[in-house]
């Protein structure tokens, strides 16, 4: 039988890549143009809004949480005759980004308003969609805001987009687009993905559309199921003579002693930062950090350690558990005893050194 290391490695190794997701997402900007709105109860609205407004438009919301309010799309008319052409033109750019021009695409509906608050990050997700929905269309109204991003998740897949990278967001809009139910765990086309705007400096406008398909409804796309591929290994594994006992896999990034004060206990962090790029923050691990499981790793690491629990839930025998570790050596589970000693047996142990994810059959 080929080595365990060598068949599980790579199934871990593009688990933690995050390769095999679908395009679920894509993003462009919307330039040289505004909608010029008209909200019942409070006139015309003009982007970037104005502070003054600012109490009068939530007023007139619905407060979704997590600093974010709606106004529902009967209270909401665009003025701006030519708005749904570069609505149409967007649409047809998502045909030929995520490949769905077979089904031709069509906004349902008027859209509704989402106002975001300044410096705080609004979590949101569309939950339950009509079934013929495929998914949403967001466009951002022109704002005054410095950095920002906007987050998109389906299941285990995370994309990100820069804002502030799609044109002069004080005169331009910019446009999302998100497939409903995109990736496997988010049933057919019921759900969408959750989608987080993350701070910026102003308040933030947002046109929301559900979008439908004209002519044929797209396949569902599927992410592949590397989780069948680690069950069969370990159906192999718990009936193979001469099989490891145990296999360690390590984590990215590794952990890293950091001196402590005499008679301190010494403490474990990553030696590579958690945060970097978008966040354009810096963290680490500490032993402390672990204790939390897979809420506490990195996205890497805990799409790897969430593929081989996600096969214990199909029916592979394995033991699986979290250990931070200064050093990797050979050791030996015996049946009647639960101490560990280290020996020479055929363990395998692989990856950086450092932290590890340990499979015990």
């Amino acid at each position: 039988m080929a080595s365990i290391k060598q068949r599980l490695q790579p199934l871990l190794r593009e688990a933690a890549a995050g390769q095999g997701c679908p395009p679920f997402c894509c993003s462009a900007a919307l330039q040289r143009t505004t909608a010029e709105l008209e909200v019942a109860g409070l006139g015309r609205l003009k982007a970037p809004l104005e502070e003054s407004l600012l109490e009068q438009l939530q007023g007139l919301g619905e407060p979704l949480g997590a600093h974010c309010w709606r106004l529902n799309g009967s209270k909401v008319v665009i003025l701006n005759k030519r708005w749904q052409d570069k609505v149409d033109s967007a649409l047809g750019a998502v045909q030929v980004l995520l490949d769905l021009r077979r089904a031709g695409l069509a906004v349902q509906g008027p859209p509704s308003l989402l106002l975001h608050e300044a410096g705080h990050a609004s979590q949101l997700c569309e939950g339950q969609l009509p079934p013929d929905v495929v998914g949403c269309l967001a466009i951002m109204l022109p704002s005054s805001y410095q950095e920002g991003q906007l987050e998109v998740s389906a299941a285990e897949c995370t994309e990100w987009i820069d804002l502030g990278a799609k044109g002069r967001n004080a005169k331009s809009c910019c446009w999302a687009f998100f497939r409903a139910g995109a990736c496997r765990g988010l049933h057919s086309s019921a759900a969408g993905c959750a989608h987080t705007l993350h701070p910026a400096t102003e308040h933030r406008l947002c046109l929301l559309y559900h979008v439908v398909a004209t002519r044929q409804q797209p396949e569902p796309l599927l992410r592949p199921e590397p989780e069948e591929a680690v069950v069969e290994v370990a159906r192999e594994w718990v009936g193979a003579e001469g099989a490891p006992p145990l296999l360690c896999y390590v984590l990215e990034g590794g952990l890293q002693e950091t001196p402590q004060k005499p008679g301190s206990e010494s403490s474990y962090k990553y030696r590579q930062a958690l945060l970097d790029g978008l966040h354009g923050a810096t963290a680490g691990y500490t032993a402390k950090t672990l204790q939390r499981g897979l809420d506490g790793l990195r996205p890497e690491d805990r799409r790897a350690a969430q593929l081989v629990l996600d096969a214990c839930g199909r029916g592979a025998e394995l033991d699986v558990c979290l250990a931070a570790v200064k050093r990797t050596v050979r050791i030996r589970f015996t049946e009647h005893d639960e101490d560990v000693s280290q020996s020479d047996s055929d363990s395998e142990f692989y990856g950086p050194d450092a932290e590890d994810m340990v499979i015990d059959k």
